[in-house]
């Protein structure tokens, strides 16, 4: 599977756990990305509220299964439509 990440971050790689957002930022700060670039997805309460507070867009999921193509570019053209 690593041969298909850019970039692997764990509770290992920062200072401050989440809800901290330091885990997000330093992925933005890798890729040279704003907040507003970015989309974060989900499923647990301390992520949730690190996701929110990095400022990127943040979808929620409660299972693996969520986390598809279609679901993901609904989520995609919702945000380039200034819909949410």
């Amino acid at each position: 599977l690593s041969k298909y990440l850019d970039l692997i971050l764990s509770n290992e790689d920062v200072t401050q756990p989440k809800p901290d957002p330091q885990i997000y930022n330093k992925a933005m700060e890798f890729f040279n990305l704003s907040p507003s670039q970015c989309l974060v997805v989900e499923d647990n309460p301390h992520g949730l509220e690190a996701a929110r507070r990095s400022g990127a867009h943040v979808m929620r999921v409660d299972s693996v299964e969520e986390v598809n193509w279609e679901n993901l570019t609904r989520e995609i053209s919702l945000i380039e439509q200034g819909r949410i």
